[in-house]
């Protein structure tokens, strides 16, 4: 399932998408094809960051309930 993102930001990540290519592969795209990309991103990419950062948050707390509990003890 892609990652939904507030509609707002999408012109400030055409725009830096746009400056990506522009500035790391010296390639100028328009604004459609930097949305075509944005698109991909989310829909391939952004589930895999989201399943890492989920995992890494719920580790975190994990370890802080560890110490909690330990501290009560």
């Amino acid at each position: 399932m892609p990652l939904q993102l507030d509609k707002t930001l999408h012109p400030q990540l055409h725009a830096s998408i746009q400056r990506y290519c522009s500035e790391e592969l010296d390639t100028d795209i328009g604004e459609l094809q930097a949305s075509f990309l944005l698109d991909f991103i989310l829909r391939e990419i952004g589930p895999h960051i989201y399943n890492q950062a989920i995992s890494d948050r719920a580790s975190a707390i994990d370890s802080t309930r560890r110490g909690a509990a330990r501290k009560l003890l």
